[in-house]
């Protein structure tokens, strides 16, 4: 009966749960023919009228393809056919089961058994004789029991595909994190290697991922607890359709934005707010060690030349990582020994570049805007009363 539609599980994955599926299956089928067998055999008989609910169910019982919702079926049948002694421990038992998937019906079938039994609390019914199958209290506990399976059926049902429904979404909010994450990469590297974006604003590209990234970590962390008791299958269609995903996703960039000029702004102060002026990358100590060491080597001492220049003029002439490293082995053969160093830490390294603290300081903040949806609105709420009473 069970299909799973994830494209991300493999055969193996599939054919285990299926598996599974079809144990639970049989065991409850096993169940409801237990009760079909002991109804058949209670004292009381079975009147004539509801002869043709143990053909039906043993029909269903006996079928080759059996799926859940015949034994669904079954079980409602059986509602009116189980002895009449078992029926309140039934209801109990079915009504404590709607109280973790459906706390408000759980309340409300609670509340009608109690009402039931108060009303008929002076009828003396004879629950193993004849008499009983016509017992107004015995009929209305029938039909109550009857009602709470319909709920619990759908119920558990709904919350199964709800679960589907949510597995997808993860796979799909899993697939734009890292789609994400990498054009994240890919733009701290254009920005720091090549000086590629939004030169006029320092760093606003930067925020603008990383807002994004946030409110996908944030969908991510929260599809863990939400979707699934509680839910309707429409809202969960419609909270995780693609439309609501992007406009998510779109908020966290945006927030993370407006934080950008909100700093600019100067109405909050403190270390942990980023100064943008200073926004950008530092160079790693092996850059400045090595530019260093060039202008000593070249008696370049007194020369009027900033490393950072220098060694951009030099990148121009090495065009590859190769010629730049055999260069520097020679170069080190002119330093002292202390620099001998130097031609190891060109292989060793792990980049040209590191962000400064400001830029630091600016991912975070643009990170939790994305993240929190209610970042923002907080700290205008904040700001707001110390205007005033400026």
């Amino acid at each position: 009966m069970i299909k799973f539609t994830n494209q991300s599980q493999n055969v193996f994955e599939k054919n285990k749960s299926l598996s599974e599926n079809k144990y639970m299956l049989e065991q409850f089928r096993q169940n409801l023919r237990v009760t079909l067998d002991v109804s058949k055999i209670q004292p009381n008989g079975i009147p004539e009228h509801l002869a043709a609910y143990n053909e039906a169910i043993e029909e269903l019982l006996g079928k080759k393809e059996f799926s859940w919702n015949d034994a669904y079926e079954v079980e409602k049948r059986l509602a009116h056919v189980r002895p009449a002694a078992s029926l309140q421990s039934e209801l109990d038992t079915q009504i404590a089961s709607l109280e973790r998937v459906s706390p408000e019906n759980f309340r409300l079938f609670k509340q009608m058994n109690t009402t039931l039994t108060e009303e008929f609390k002076d009828d003396k019914v004879e629950w193993e004789a004849p008499s009983a199958w016509s017992q107004p209290y015995v009929i209305a506990l029938r039909s109550l029991l009857e009602q709470v399976l319909n709920e619990v059926h759908w119920k558990y049902a709904q919350r199964y595909y709800c679960r589907k429904i949510k597995e997808r979404y993860t796979t799909k909010v899993s697939a734009i994190s890292v789609g994400l994450l990498v054009l994240f990469l890919i733009v701290i590297y254009a920005v720091a290697q090549h000086r590629y974006g939004f030169l006029t604003y320092a760093g606003l590209e930067i925020a603008f991922f990383a807002g994004l990234l946030g409110a996908s970590f944030s969908i991510l962390t929260g599809t863990r607890n939400n979707y699934t008791v509680g839910a309707t299958i429409e809202d969960m269609l419609r909270e995780t359709g693609n439309a609501s995903t992007l406009v998510r996703i779109s908020v966290g960039g945006i927030a993370a934005v407006m934080l950008y000029f909100f700093f600019e702004s100067s109405l909050l102060a403190g270390t942990i707010i980023p100064e943008l002026p200073n926004v950008g990358f530092a160079k790693t100590l092996f850059d400045e060690k090595f530019s260093l060491a060039l202008r000593n080597s070249l008696d370049m001492r007194d020369a009027v030349i900033e490393p950072p220049a220098l060694l951009d003029n030099l990148r121009s002439v090495f065009k590859d990582t190769d010629s730049r490293d055999k260069f520097v082995e020679l170069l080190a053969q002119r330093l002292n020994p202390s620099a001998d160093d130097l031609s190891l830490s060109a292989r060793l390294r792990l980049g040209n570049f590191v962000p400064n603290s400001e830029l630091c300081k600016l991912l975070i903040w643009s990170f939790a805007a994305g993240f929190s949806e209610k970042l923002v609105p907080s700290v205008l709420a904040k700001v707001q009363p110390a205007e005033k009473e400026n």
